[in-house]
């Protein structure tokens, strides 16, 4: 009997490990990871800088916070969400910003009320005015990649990258040319919006200002989660961030940096209510320190450029005068903080005072 026992316990170590096979999904390896009970996060690839699509359960349904780029893969990953949450009563789809890779999946939720801030809509009009040109570079894109594959020079990781490149190049071709017609938000708010769900409240701020004029924070009180979009990351998981590659003011109006200034202090307020900061993308990452610094850093830039405007100053004066190194030297070189970023600070504030 012992022996027997011996046996079994050493079959089921043997099984246990085997691998499971990997999921995918249009070619690309699919990851799934739960960020809190009830709440899943789901994307495809090891090296794009894809958007990553979050759900949550709630009392009155699923809400799914942004759509990606490409709707083959929003309808895959709907039915992922479904099994794993077990449920697939979708509620609420919510757009973090107006940028394509964050909306274009938006016609996978026509069942779903969907909420984004008041300028998504007339960012997703500009995007499909460009859509002959996205083709064009798509297509371009795609022969340049092949080439550099048949070149034999890339090694293991780069001919990975660059195979997983044409995959997406050619998923989202495949959409541009069957000219679809955008789905745009059925609801929209500006400052601020809250979502109620029974057990679970979304509360919903404009901070538009860095990355699009259309950015918001997405706060989760009851699962101490701060979803952030494409603002910022602190850490980069890959080789290209793409989106999260730079962090600078680069997108606002003058009236729109107090109600980005007040509402990321009302976060800062509750930093103790927060556990996980989480951006648009895979493969960026974001801690309370680095949500912190980037604050400081765009209020001194909101306090200093402005009056050195009004002193009568230049903007190749104010460049000379306030290099990032001098007077950001804990926060130059971290993940989206760069010179160029820095750059187009000084230029986009000195345009807009």
């Amino acid at each position: 009997m012992f022996s027997k026992r011996l046996l079994l316990i050493g079959v089921f170590l043997a099984l246990a490990a085997i691998p499971c096979l990997a999921e995918s999904v249009e070619g690309l390896p699919l990851y799934v990871k739960q960020l809190a009970p009830g709440v899943v996060r789901v994307w495809v690839g090891d090296y794009i800088s894809s958007t990553a699509i979050c759900a949550v359960a709630t009392q009155k349904g699923i809400v799914v916070i942004d759509s990606t780029d490409i709707p083959a893969l929003d309808k895959a990953f709907r039915k992922v969400i479904a099994r794993e949450l077990g449920r697939s009563d979708f509620a609420y789809l919510i757009n973090t910003h107006g940028h394509a890779d964050h909306t274009n999946g938006n016609g996978v939720y026509t069942d779903c009320e969907i909420i984004a801030h008041e300028r998504v809509a007339d960012m997703m009009r500009e995007s499909a005015k460009n859509r002959a040109r996205m083709i064009g570079w798509r297509s371009e894109d795609i022969q340049r990649l092949k080439k550099e594959i048949a070149s034999g020079k890339l090694d293991d990781a780069h001919q990975a990258a660059a195979e997983e490149r044409i995959i997406i190049n050619q998923l989202s071709l495949d959409f541009l040319k069957a000219d679809p017609a955008p789905t745009y938000p059925t609801k929209t708010f500006t400052d601020q919006m809250e979502l109620d769900c029974g057990d679970v409240t979304f509360e919903l701020y404009q901070t538009g200002g860095t990355h699009t004029r259309s950015d918001i924070f997405i706060f989760v009180p009851q699962k101490r989660i701060l979803f952030t979009g494409d603002m910022m990351s602190d850490k980069w998981l890959t080789d290209t961030p793409g989106c999260l590659a730079t962090f600078a003011a680069a997108s606002g109006e003058v009236d729109d940096f107090p109600v980005l200034l007040r509402h990321w202090q009302a976060m800062l307020d509750r930093q103790d209510e927060i556990d996980l900061y989480v951006p648009g993308h895979w493969n960026g990452e974001l801690s309370a320190d680095g949500f912190r610094s980037r604050f400081e850093y765009l209020t001194t830039m909101l306090e200093d450029v402005p009056a050195m405007i009004e002193e009568g100053q230049k903007f190749e004066q104010i460049m000379a005068a306030y290099p990032l190194k001098e007077k950001f030297p804990q926060l130059a070189g971290s993940p989206g903080v760069n010179a160029n970023g820095h750059r187009i600070s000084i230029q986009h504030l000195y345009q807009v005072y």
